[in-house]
């Protein structure tokens, strides 16, 4: 299954009765039995285990050293082990991939200054380690397991997966050997004759395609779960004997002995669901303290590619910490690692001695060691429960020195200057903040302080931004600022809501402290003891989405106002006492709200319609099929399948509430520079509800604003507290295109968020007018020429003439199925669609086929100069040109698969992925590398000539500039443009292939129509006998209207001899 150019170099030896695809096979192969042993030539069998003794290992993924520990002890050698010295940190860790990977070398050694390998000595009746810097001198052993062990089919029977999963086979049969093999193991097939090399091709191709591994935790506040998440997880080799686990996973909040971390082992990490062959989940229990964890893989390649997570901080036991960092003596660091326990030890005495109500202290982090002091710092966490942190900070500061105190929030804290006494509350990493009086710069913004640092290694003010003067809110304010301010800070919140509904109907006229004060006093109401009334709770959000688009904006960029807004209507909705009320609805202009319970229900969803002003929001059962909605006035649709319900129910029980919220616009959702979205928006939400996947996904319908040209996305609002416990501002994520869905899209989500459709970007509005201007400019030019050549029968009958309408009809014709072809739904006319993308593929091949032809000819025109095009030139060509496209586009209609062709995509019909490689990228390659080479040759000779005509240059450089424009457009030159994009990423070279592709048409209309004297007396001459003909029938019809009139024949004579002259000319050019 592994390609055969070195993709996942594989496998050495065949199993029983198995069949595989080398360099030269290329039908199945009968397989005989194994042989007697069960290791690989050059390999010793010891214990149902192969090893060698050698320089380097010729397999990746070796056994780690506690595996091959007793074959060791019965050679006695000495050996090197996978364990180096980490030099930033001075310490020695194992390296082994499977095993004790990046965890501390605890065992006794003795060490030499500067060396960094470690080596094992078996020579001795007692095993001994010592370090060197030269490992070269020593010898490997290398261990894996043997083919006797039948669960030593781990890696063959995870790859099956890939492509048994892609191509519905049912059978473990497909492996590929490569020259370049780096694993072995035993393959199980089903049949030894089933299968042949065009499988294994094909299997290679699909696992080619199958997408980089990749890593992401995420930490369930509600349940204290860690989970572990693994896309395309096929590609992460095994890091455990067992081969049932594909991640290391570490956390800092919690130390072994004489290492400075945990290590989870492989029990631990608990395979908590398997989506298909594409994405594992694992779960890991947090430890008590709080700390980083992060998990690591090695990927499937011939470099075994270390794969990272990122950092996520966790804890099991919440409670009251802050971080204390100690600077410690370190002139004879001694080996193993036992720096941090000592000084753990040291910290408990002093505070056993000083009777600090410390209850624990756990080591958090060993800094850099510094080499001129020969000083280190660690890191710990101190945890208490009845002190307030300043005292505690207080306390724990006089009783040592030479440390620095961390909490992980910036503690109250009051500033001076011009006069003014600032107070700044207590602060959460992240969040920039304004002071409790009511400070204004000169123009009307707040004067800010933002608390910023890292959650567990602590944090701290920046400085204050801005100064301010006495009575700044009367001065710079507006009419409502010092109100809001009151209100603000006002203890009784009983009547907040009332008051600010008021205010803000009364007054439009806000700056942005203004609506942060908004923002305030909606989540003084939130978080007060005192009954709210959800329904004006929810009415008062609605409020704030009419105030001035441009404040809300500048108070979510300075201040997170709106999405403080957003937290806490998402926090009440979700804690609030709904009693006996089963679904709870509530409509307001901007707000819509459902909320119901699952188990006494049913409900699983909810459908917004307005029809003519009149928004209705209609619950939505189980078993109602969406297909067969009402799609007059729908706006939104949310859905969560039977799927989706069990796993909620199972994990939160049957009183678990499902809240969907809907908003008339973005008010609420401020992204800094990112294009608006367009239609409702909808957030989905199921009551303490933590876990970041879903077994299957959210249906989401939205109906857009409008019809658009450029492409819709599917996006979510992402908002909070990151993975690292700091408080961001929220940003649209992009996940995907959105799909049609009768007059509507869908955003078929994995996980449970807020969702808006947002249009692509203006810039791909522009690109589209463009490209649709340019197709009909090209049209336009191209109808003109096949026009010309219709009527014309002397110019038609040339036999370049002949080629060059064959050639504008190809693009004729491309432009017609192009423009056609917007007009598709890929989604809902599947069959239409291939067809369209067949006939455009053939277009494009037969256009670069008379490129190659054209291109032929100016080589014969302008370097062979004597030469003529003869019928039998011109009939050879057509064949070739129009004929020769039709293969391409019969192999892949062949080898096509209906359900998922390679001419349908989201949003147009066309090829893509490697077909798209070899059906269009290659002859058109081929094509402008012939056509470059002649035209750099016409180029020389051009040059040439020019050398010898001095006398005549400035009339020869205008031809030639004329010239090189004409081939440059003949010759397909403007597709470097095209290239140039998908290779760059720049819209700019977009532009130029769509402007230059556009212009094709037009420039062969001016050159071979308007610049030619052939066809241009010919079309005047057409307009002149136009004019006669007009004339000759204006006077007959004024000779009606007068009667008869005596004619001067001595001038009827001249006009007659005019005529006749004029025929005759004519006859002549006939």
């Amino acid at each position: 299954m592994l390609h055969k150019m070195g993709y996942l170099p594989f496998l050495i030896v065949m199993g029983l009765n198995c069949v595989f695809c080398d360099e030269t096979t290329t039908e199945s192969t009968e397989t005989t039995p194994y042989p007697d042993y069960v290791c690989p030539l050059g390999f010793v069998n010891f214990n149902s285990t192969c090893y060698q003794i050698n320089d380097d290992c010729p397999y990746h993924l070796p056994l780690p050293f506690a595996a091959y520990l007793p074959i060791v002890e019965n050679t006695p050698h000495q050996y090197v082990i996978d364990a180096e010295k980490k030099t930033q940190y001075d310490y020695y860790q194992w390296i082994e991939p499977l095993g004790n990977y990046e965890t501390s070398f605890t065992d006794n050694f003795t060490n030499s200054a500067d060396a960094t390998f470690v080596i094992a000595n078996f020579t001795t009746s007692t095993a001994t380690y010592f370090t060197t810097s030269n490992s070269s001198n020593f010898s490997r052993v290398c261990a894996y397991n043997s083919f006797a062990d039948e669960s030593n089919s781990t890696y063959c029977h995870l790859f099956d997966k890939i492509c048994t999963n892609n191509t519905h086979r049912d059978s473990y049969n497909c492996h590929c050997r490569n020259t370049t093999q780096k694993y072995f193991c035993e393959l199980k097939c089903d049949n030894s004759t089933e299968f042949n090399e065009t499988v294994c091709e094909a299997c290679a191709e699909i696992s080619e395609a199958y997408k980089q591994p990749s890593i992401s935790l995420s930490f369930d506040y509600h349940r204290k779960v860690i989970y572990v998440s693994v896309e395309s997880y096929l590609k992460l080799a095994p890091v455990d004997v067992a081969g049932n686990v594909s991640v290391h996973c570490y956390t800092d909040a919690r130390s072994t002995l004489h290492d400075i971390m945990y290590k989870y082992k492989s029990d631990e990490i608990q395979t908590y669901n398997t989506s298909n062959y594409k994405t594992v989940h694992y779960s890991i229990q947090p430890k008590e303290a709080i700390g980083h964890y992060w998990c690591e893989g090695f990927e499937y390649n011939a470099d075994m590619t270390l794969k990272k997570s990122g950092l996520i901080i966790a804890e099991k036991n919440s409670g009251e910490s802050f971080t204390m960092n100690i600077t410690v003596v370190d002139t004879n660091r001694s080996y193993p690692l036992t720096l941090h326990e000592k000084t753990l030890e040291f910290i408990n005495q002093i505070i056993t001695d000083n009777d600090l109500p410390i209850s624990v202290v756990r080591f958090l982090r060993l800094y850099e060691r510094d080499e001129v002091d020969n000083t280190t710092t660690l890191g710990y966490r101190l945890y208490f429960n009845q002190s307030e942190m300043l005292d505690m900070l207080d306390a724990t500061s006089q009783a040592f020195e030479n440390v620095t105190l961390a909490p992980s929030y910036c503690l109250p804290d009051t500033t001076y200057f011009n006069n003014v006494t600032l107070t700044w509350k207590k602060t959460l990493l992240g969040m920039t903040v304004i002071p409790q009086e009511l400070c204004l710069n000169n123009d009307s913004t707040p004067v800010t302080r933002k608390c910023v640092g890292e959650y567990l290694y602590g944090v701290y003010w920046e400085d204050v931004k801005g100064s301010c003067v006495n009575n700044s809110g009367e001065l710079f304010g507006s009419n409502s600022t010092t109100t809001l301010h009151n209100l603000t800070h006002t203890k009784d919140s009983n009547n907040h809501i009332p008051n600010l509904r008021k205010l803000i109907s009364e007054n439009q006229d806000y700056i942005t402290v203004d609506a942060h004060f908004m923002a305030q006093i909606f989540e003084n109401v939130t978080l007060s003891n005192a009954s709210v009334d959800l329904s004006d709770l929810i009415g008062l959000a609605s409020d704030i989405m009419d105030v001035n688009r441009t404040v809300l904006n500048d108070a979510q960029l300075l201040l997170n106002s709106t999405d403080m807004i957003l937290y806490n209507l998402d926090m009440i909705l979700s804690t609030y006492n709904y009693t006996d009320t089963k679904v709870f609805t509530n409509i307001t202009k901007n707000v819509f709200v459902q909320v119901s319970t699952f188990n006494s229900t049913n409900v699983t969803g909810a459908a917004v319609y307005d029809n003519g002003g009149v928004v209705t929001m209609k619950p939505l059962k189980i078993d109602q099929n969406l297909d067969d909605l009402d799609t007059e006035g729908l706006k939104v649709v949310a859905f969560l399948t039977g799927t989706q319900l069990t796993q909620v129910t199972a994990a939160n029980g049957s009183d678990a509430r499902l809240v969907i919220t809907v908003f008339r616009e973005d008010s609420l959702f401020n992204d800094r520079g990112f294009p608006s979205t367009t239609g409702y928006l909808v957030g989905v939400h199921v009551t303490s509800f933590e876990i970041p996947f879903l077994y299957d996904y959210v249906r989401v319908i939205i109906t857009p604003d409008r019809k658009y040209r450029a492409t819709l996305f599917c996006n979510f609002w992402d908002y909070g507290r990151d993975r690292l416990w700091i408080n961001t501002h929220g940003k649209w994520v992009r996940e995907f295109k959105a799909k049609p869905f009768k007059d509507s899209y869908s955003c078929d989500e994995w996980a449970l968020h807020k969702m808006a459709i947002v249009t692509g970007s203006e810039a791909d509005v522009a690109l589209s007018i463009v490209a649709a201007v340019g197709c009909a400019l090209s049209m336009f030019g191209s109808m003109a020429v096949i026009i010309t050549g219709l009527i014309y029968k002397n110019w038609r009958e040339n036999s370049g003439t002949k080629v060059l309408l064959n050639f504008v009809l190809t693009n004729f014709v491309q432009n017609i199925i192009l423009a056609a072809s917007s007009g598709v739904d890929s989604y809902k006319q599947t069959a239409l669609c291939i067809v369209t993308g067949a006939c455009l593929h053939y277009s494009v091949v037969s256009q670069f086929t008379w490129m190659v032809i054209i291109g032929y000819l100016q080589y014969e025109r302008y370097v062979q100069v004597f030469y003529t095009v003869s019928t039998r030139f011109v009939l050879m060509s057509s064949i070739l040109a129009w004929m020769v496209p039709t293969i391409p586009v019969v192999a892949v209609l062949a080898i096509d698969d209906f359900q998922r062709s390679a001419y349908v995509q989201d949003n147009y019909c066309y090829l893509h992925e490697r077909k798209l490689i070899y059906g269009i990228y290659l002859p058109v390659g081929l094509t402008l590398t012939s056509n470059t080479i002649i035209f750099v040759i016409i180029l020389i000779n051009i040059y040439c000539q020019r050398r010898s005509t001095i006398s005549v240059r400035d009339n020869m450089s205008w031809l030639n500039l004329r010239l090189v424009i004409l081939l440059f457009f003949l010759l397909g030159f403007y597709w470097l443009f095209g290239i140039a994009a998908r290779l760059t990423n720049l819209a700019a070279f977009d532009y130029f292939f769509c402007i230059s592709a556009g212009m094709q048409g037009i420039v062969i209309f001016l050159y071979f129509i308007v610049f030619n004297k052939m066809t241009r007396n010919f079309w005047l001459k057409q307009l002149r006998r136009s004019e006669m003909i007009t004339a000759m029938q204006i006077w007959l019809q004024q000779r009606k209207k007068i009667g008869r009139v005596k004619i001067d024949k001595g001038r009827t004579k001249s006009v007659k001899v005019r005529l006749i002259k004029t025929l005759k000319n004519d006859s002549k050019i006939a």
